[in-house]
């Protein structure tokens, strides 16, 4: 705050009555005027600097002033989010006839103990076709923000009439709320981007990533990334990286430390102790080794007798006690041409060369190109850049089609542009049928299909007639994948090629909007494309021990609310590790221990990774903590709590 003439004065007076008492300083007398004079003075160059310091911190705005501020930048404030999702309708016997469920359809999430009411309505108009019982729709929070977050199965409720339907539920949780930026996240965003917006730099795609009002999370990945990581040497001394996603290693930038921010960067000697394998992932051979005296040893000694020179080198020093001593050969059980070092050791002592002993923890660190890469190192391809958005912008589109002729058939061929491998079947994972027919759509990524799509009058039903079908290359979840519709043979053998017909489905817009916008500002001769994330749906067994005085279903919510919060804070390439989801379990109310289930307890175990449907499993369960890789983020499908208490835990 600005400090006023009558302050100055009265600390300039304060201060001549300890200089020199014998001023006078009275109201009309000639020093006073002079000192209320200059006083004045300082005060408006005070005032002035305080002004224009003010109008340039950002750390003094908040609210309407902070927004005027960085909109001179062109930044502005991110705006809150309605969660989205999808919701299964579904009644007891097959429709009768097609029931329309019309866009704006009200569905409820309803109030618990630990949680409030939740609504949210359809953004698309879905048919539940004759002779079926259930159909998928879209759907958005009617709020802002992370109320609209729910856990898998909690919406149940039927919040507007919709005829026949009598159930509705949702398979996996939505996602994707989230509250307005406050100030203080404003700040930090508006520092870490506006004066590192240089054009082409990893800081300057992840802030136009994460400018957008849908999306929450980015990586960037170009030809080169780095990885960290404790290793500990084993008793062989080869030490393998544990990184799940590099498919080229450099042979260079790579060292060992102890991981002390203390000591040397390169702690550990290059072809010292250790020799770099650049394989993949890459291995570190550790050149220390050890041994033990087999008698009696008084140093100095032109010989020195061991169990085994095995891993020694043929010529250097080694450790006996605290002893250095020097060696110029060896014969294979003793060390020759000896010299330095004192004192007598007793056999059985410890003879080391190197300070990498198995046993010994060490900071490894190299360069890699990630498998989520479109570079090529090898083949000196190193100008694409890859950037991974979570989040969605999900808009329906409206296309003019022709049916495919049979040149578009899935085939086993692994060079054909319709090679089977190439693709999924979106809701399960499987991989398309060699023979059915792929029909490729405009607007990509594609997000949802209709569930009945009428061809000529006639209506073909999905999972029966077709499957939407995902591209998995490394073009997928992008503008340049290649989504679409895998026809059935025999829904394909009654279109006629070429038939032309109306098709309505969403897309998600937030990749190709960004793209364009990181096409304006990217170096000449990059190749940048935005994909979505790739989200890993994941089902948590555990068993729980519950505190008396709790209620299990209230808990168990909680258990739920505390996971899906844990697994939203994780980042890209993350490692789920199995300590942190029982640490965040155990700080849930309630909860008095526990575990992950196990093989033995006889019911699903460990953590089961599903596909979009929540049903089909990936892979077999992970009991042991596990990696995901640099394009992928975590999100919770459900949680299966079994009670047990403590005599048959």
């Amino acid at each position: 705050m600005a400090i006023t003439a009558q302050e100055y004065s009265a600390r300039i007076r304060a201060q001549l009555k300890t200089i020199d008492p014998d001023i006078s300083a009275d109201p009309l007398t000639p020093e006073r005027k002079i000192i209320d004079t200059v006083s004045e003075i300082l005060a408006d160059s005070q005032i002035d600097t305080y002004t224009q310091t003010y109008q340039y911190d950002i750390d003094t705005k908040v609210g309407t002033d902070l927004d005027k501020f960085v909109a001179l930048f062109g930044f502005g404030r991110q705006l809150g989010r309605r969660a989205t999702g999808i919701v299964t309708f579904t009644r007891g016997t097959p429709a009768l006839n097609d029931i329309l469920i019309p866009a704006g359809t009200e569905i409820v999430k309803p109030q618990t103990l630990v949680s409030q009411v939740s609504i949210f309505f359809t953004t698309a108009t879905v048919v539940m076709a004759e002779g079926t019982t259930s159909v998928d729709a879209p759907i958005e929070a009617s709020s802002v923000g992370p109320n609209g977050n729910v856990a898998a199965g909690t919406i149940i409720g039927l919040g507007t009439s919709t005829g026949d339907i009598s159930e509705v539920t949702n398979a996996i949780g939505t996602t994707g709320g989230t509250d307005t930026e406050s100030d203080a996240e404003l700040r930090v965003r508006f520092k870490n981007t506006i004066f590192r917006n240089i054009a082409g730099t990893k800081d300057q795609y992840l802030a136009l990533a994460i400018a957008s009002q849908f999306a929450n999370k980015a990586n960037v990945i170009g030809p080169q990334s780095r990885y960290s990581e404790f290793v500990q040497v084993p008793q062989n001394r080869t030490i393998v990286s544990q990184i799940p996603y590099s498919k080229y290693t450099y042979n260079y930038d790579y060292y060992l430390t102890d991981g002390d921010p203390t000591s040397e960067t390169f702690y550990y000697p290059r072809g010292v102790d250790y020799t770099f394998t650049a394989s993949v992932p890459p291995s570190v051979a550790v050149t220390a080794a050890q041994t033990t005296l087999t008698g009696s040893t008084t140093l100095p000694s032109a010989t020195i007798n061991v169990a085994s020179t095995t891993g020694f080198p043929t010529t250097g020093t080694v450790t006996i006690g605290t002893q250095t001593v020097a060696y110029t050969g060896d014969t294979g059980i003793s060390l020759t041409g000896a010299t330095g070092g004192t004192g007598t050791f007793p056999a059985g002592t410890t003879v080391t060369s190197g300070t990498l002993l198995p046993g010994t923890v060490a900071l490894f660190e190299h360069t890699y190109c990630s498998i989520n890469s479109r570079n090529d190192p090898t083949n000196n391809i190193a100008n694409y850049v890859d950037v991974f958005v979570s989040g969605n912008d999900t808009t329906e589109v409206s296309e003019s089609v022709a049916f495919p002729n049979s040149s578009y058939n899935f085939s086993n061929t692994s060079s054909s542009a319709y090679y089977a491998g190439k693709f999924k079947r979106t809701q399960t994972g499987a991989t398309p049928v060699v023979g059915n027919r792929f029909q490729e759509l405009l607007w990509q990524p594609v997000s949802l299909l209709p569930s009945t799509i009428i061809v000529d009058g006639r209506a073909f039903y999905q999972g029966t007639d077709y499957w939407q079908v995902t591209d998995i290359t490394s073009y997928f979840s992008s503008r340049r994948s290649r989504d679409g519709i895998e026809w059935s043979a025999s829904a394909a053998a009654s279109i006629n090629a070429g038939l032309l017909f109306v098709l309505n489905y969403t897309f998600d817009k937030l990749p190709m909007t960004l793209n364009e916008i990181m096409d304006v500002h990217k170096q000449i001769a990059t190749d940048v494309l935005v994909h979505s994330a790739n989200e890993r749906y994941l089902n948590i067994n555990l068993i729980v021990m519950y505190s008396p005085g709790f209620g299990k279903a209230a808990v168990d919510t909680g258990i739920q609310a505390a996971l899906e919060n844990f697994l939203e804070r994780q980042l890209f390439g993350s490692i789920i590790q199995i300590s942190d989801i029982l640490e965040t379990v155990h700080e849930v109310p309630g909860v008095d221990n526990v575990r992950m289930t196990n093989p033995s307890d006889g019911i699903a175990y460990g953590i089961q990774e599903v596909a979009l449907d929540g049903m089909t499993q990936i892979g077999g369960p992970k009991i042991n903590d596990f990696f995901l890789q640099d394009s992928d983020l975590p999100v919770l499908n459900q949680v299966v709590a079994s009670q047990r208490s403590q005599n048959t835990w």
